[in-house]
Parts: C-alpha cells; structure tokens; sequence
C-alpha cells in the first residue's frame, strides 16, 4: 500500500512525547489516486524501508 500522508494536526499544548499529539493526518493513494483524513492513535512512518521521524515535519493540515 502506497499511502503518502500530506499534512498533520497537532493537539494543543506541550506534550512529554511528541508523537502521540498526532490527532488527525491528511493522506494520498497515489495509485489510486484517492485522497482522505483519518484521526489515529498511533501512526509510524517507513520510507523505504528505514524507519524516519518525518510526520512532525510535516505542515499542519488547514
């Protein structure tokens, strides 16, 4: 599954673990050419096949 997420919603505040302030992300299936937003508990990113921190770099969703 080739899902590429585009941007991010952070709750408010400062948090003790970063990662778990992911609230909402922004995604594309680029091969399927659908888009959608879903709300997670826990995401983790692999680009190709080595695990990255890159979701916190992402800009927020509007």
């Amino acid at each position: 599954m080739a899902i590429r997420i585009t941007s991010i919603k952070t709750c408010e505040g400062e948090h003790e673990n970063p990662y778990v302030a992911i609230d909402y992300l922004e995604w594309i299936d680029e091969r399927k050419k659908i888009t959608g937003a879903t709300g997670n508990k826990y995401v983790k990113t692999v680009t190709n096949g080595a695990i990255t921190d890159g979701l916190l770099l992402l800009p927020q969703c509007g």
